[in-house]
């Protein structure tokens, strides 16, 4: 019993010390992987960034896509970018898109009419179908398949034409003048690069055509600088001095029609409607305001812009004229895009001013090219093609005048 009594003792007296030298110590803070906060910005700094940097990060994501390739070959050389957008928006351009794309796109009440003659093309003269060769080629049959149609679309076109025009005029249907004025509507506007003002709530909308010089005298002359000082929009930054503004923009000043039926000016390229709008890439510069926040293109500012011109410290070239605008009613602009007479896109300002002393088609060609897939097989569709000196009605047309189905 003693024993046994030793041995507890013993056990107990172990266990005692070896729980007091065991006993856990303090757990030490966990570390944490969240960062240190950074320093607070100055206010504003990070917002101004973001909104002056998003129309370029979107290019990026754009760039990023399937047409990656055909945008890089296009801008080297060039300080820019342009990809597609999925609606218009302020700042942004729309590309007129020619009779054919129109005729195959899903709204067009022709769409059908166009596939039907295309496949009656086909079998009457045993041509084998797009998916075939594509498979035979390894291409896109998709892709196939509509350049298949927009090529047959102009044929229909040049066939719905000619027979329109034989037809007598008391026998024509409503859906075949509605063709000929479908047709015509297309090819005034064909080629056109539009620059997107403003947007309004109902639909509609403000823009200038891009790349279209008024005929003027090559010398200048003291009367048209005085009219295009007369067309001036008033902005925050006053009135121009006339003679500081003949002095800067007198003999070098470029105008360019912002609209269409402008009608013809005379021989000094005074003909003007409207106000004149001045188009820049100048920021800070005394009444202008960006016409999108990020955009990069400001309106507005004569009078400053004739003080730099006129000091030497700006020239000319930097700043762009533009009389008449491309007007859209309330639904007009939601429609034409809905529709397909439009494409919208995005371009970089650096390159859009640049670009805008180009002639409209070649502008129009340049842009369509560069967004690449669909848009660059359009352009290569109509390369070449040559437009009619004059936009008749169906009731004027010649016999000549029927090839011109597409624009």
């Amino acid at each position: 019993m003693g024993n046994h009594m030793f041995i507890l003792s013993l056990l107990y007296a172990s266990h005692a010390f070896i729980w007091t030298t065991s006993a856990p110590s303090p757990v030490p803070n966990r570390p944490t992987s969240r960062p240190a906060p950074r320093p607070a910005s100055p206010a504003g700094v990070e917002h101004e960034i973001q909104e002056r940097d998003w129309r370029a990060f979107r290019a990026k994501l754009e760039g990023a896509g399937l047409d990656a390739d055909a945008r890089e070959a296009w801008s080297r050389g060039r300080s820019g970018w342009v990809h597609s957008l999925a609606a218009p928006e302020a700042g942004g351009l729309l590309l007129a898109l020619p009779f054919s794309a129109t005729l195959c796109h899903a709204a067009s009440p022709y769409r059908n009419e166009v596939f039907r003659y295309s496949a009656r093309r086909r079998m009457a003269l045993g041509l084998p179908k797009a998916a075939s060769l594509a498979k035979e080629r390894g291409d896109d049959p998709t892709a196939w398949k509509e350049d298949q149609y927009r090529r047959d679309a102009r044929l229909y076109a040049d066939a719905e034409t000619r027979r329109v025009v034989a037809t007598p005029r008391d026998e024509r249907t409503e859906r075949d003048r509605r063709f000929m004025e479908d047709r015509v509507e297309a090819m005034e506007r064909a080629r056109d690069v539009v620059l997107v003002l403003s947007l309004d709530d109902n639909g509609g909308g403000v823009g200038l055509r891009l790349g279209l010089q008024d005929r003027c005298a090559p010398w200048g002359s003291r009367r048209r600088s005085a009219a295009l000082y007369a067309a001036l929009e008033i902005d925050g930054g006053g009135y121009p001095d006339f003679h500081e503004f003949d002095e800067a923009f007198g003999s070098d000043v470029a105008v360019f029609l912002g609209g269409r039926g402008l009608g013809d000016p005379d021989w000094e390229g005074v003909g003007w409607q409207g106000e004149a709008i001045l188009l820049h890439a100048r920021p800070g510069l005394d009444g202008a305001t960006e016409i999108q926040t990020g955009c990069g293109i400001y309106r507005g500012g004569a009078a400053a812009a004739a003080r730099l011109v006129a000091d030497g410290q700006a020239t000319t070239r930097e700043f762009a004229f533009f009389v008449g605008r491309y007007e859209f009613g309330p639904g007009a602009l939601r429609d034409a895009v809905r529709d397909g007479l439009y494409e919208p896109a995005a371009c970089a300002s650096s390159l859009l001013l640049g670009e805008a002393k180009l002639d409209d088609a070649s502008l129009w060609r340049d842009l369509m090219r560069a967004l690449g897939g669909t848009s660059a097989a359009v352009e290569a569709l109509v390369r070449g093609v040559r437009l009619p000196s004059r936009f008749s009605r169906v009731d004027d047309l010649g016999p000549d005048d029927c090839i011109f189905g597409d624009s």
